[in-house]
């Protein structure tokens, strides 16, 4: 399941879902303990933590695909086997830069179950679907960007991109929050538990937690001499709110940085979008700064809510470069 259409990419999916004024109480609403329409929000937050979970980017898919085609040792279509799985995850980690050990990958193999090579009568064969369930939930694998474009690979060690300089290439995460540091943006993960089913491609259970990291890409896709700005790549993802574009440019050592929510794929509702102005530090390792709220929302918006900033209007950010160990 995916965050629905966006304006760029049609979704043969269906209709993105109802936008999250729809879920808001009147003011004229009894109060929580006396009536059940207050629970709505909370339904309707965790219905939008349901859509995250498998969303690809186009390239992220095609990276997918190829790798499983070539970790599929026997040539049979499906990954049957734990040697299979173990190899194409452990490939996949490293390509995607993910803070995994071995030692972790190996779990998570051991854990997804008897494959046919060692129980031919019950063991599981899984197609490319079923194998991409499984490396997309967050349970298995954290912080498989999502948004993943080629050429996304993160500096090693202490070498700077020439191209970003000061700044490295690569991924910078920490909180974004209010002035006084007590709201964060915040998004519900949703995360599969127990056995993957692969003929529907479901897990057992599912538990939704929240997550309140911020994070911004850092990538220069080509630089505009005349005025020393580089722009940064644009980027198409979604969260559990819907879908949003990133867009900004990195100009000496600041930055900005714009997130623009497009929940409903209507290009004239007025939604939730994160303008931030920021400064790295010497060692390229942290940005700090503020943001504000570069749309003028209606009076009854409930956008904010979703992310963990209702009513907030501005604050600050500090990110901090994100490192494979």
């Amino acid at each position: 399941m995916g965050c629905g259409p966006s304006k760029d990419k049609k979704d043969p999916k269906g209709a993105p879902e109802e936008k999250p004024a729809a879920t808001k109480p009147s003011a004229a609403a009894k109060p929580a303990a006396e009536t059940k329409p207050a629970a709505k929000p909370a339904a309707a937050t965790e219905q939008r933590a349901n859509n995250t979970a498998s969303h690809q980017s186009e390239a992220l898919k095609d990276l997918i695909s190829d790798y499983f085609n070539r970790y599929d040792l026997d040539g049979s279509g499906t990954i049957n086997s734990k040697e299979e799985l173990k190899q194409l995850c452990t490939n996949l980690v490293v390509k995607l830069d993910l803070d995994m050990e071995v030692a972790d990958i190996d779990d998570k193999v051991t854990k997804a179950g008897a494959f046919k090579d060692e129980d031919p009568a019950n063991g599981q064969e899984w197609d490319v679907q079923a194998f991409s369930t499984f490396f997309m939930n967050a349970d298995n694998f954290k912080e498989v960007p999502q948004d993943w474009e080629n050429g996304d690979e993160s500096d090693e060690d202490d070498d700077q991109h020439e191209s970003t300089k000061p700044f490295f290439k690569g991924t910078y995460q920490g909180e974004l929050t209010d002035e006084s540091g007590e709201k964060k943006y915040t998004i519900k993960m949703r995360k599969g538990t127990g056995p993957l089913d692969p003929k529907t491609k479901n897990y057992a259970t599912y538990v939704t937690e929240d997550i309140p990291v911020f994070t911004v890409r850092v990538r220069v896709d080509k630089e505009d001499g005349a005025t020393g700005k580089k722009p940064l790549k644009a980027r198409h993802c979604c969260d559990s709110v819907g879908y949003y574009n990133t867009s900004g440019h990195i100009e000496g050592n600041k930055i900005h940085y714009e997130m623009s929510y497009d929940v409903d794929n209507n290009a004239t509702t007025k939604e939730p979008k994160l303008v931030l102005e920021g400064t790295v530090s010497d060692d390229g390792n942290k940005i700090t700064g503020t943001w504000v709220q570069g749309e003028e929302l209606p009076a009854d918006s409930t956008a904010m809510t979703f992310i963990g900033l209702e009513g907030v209007g501005n604050g600050k950010f500090t990110l901090d470069k994100r490192r494979r160990e």
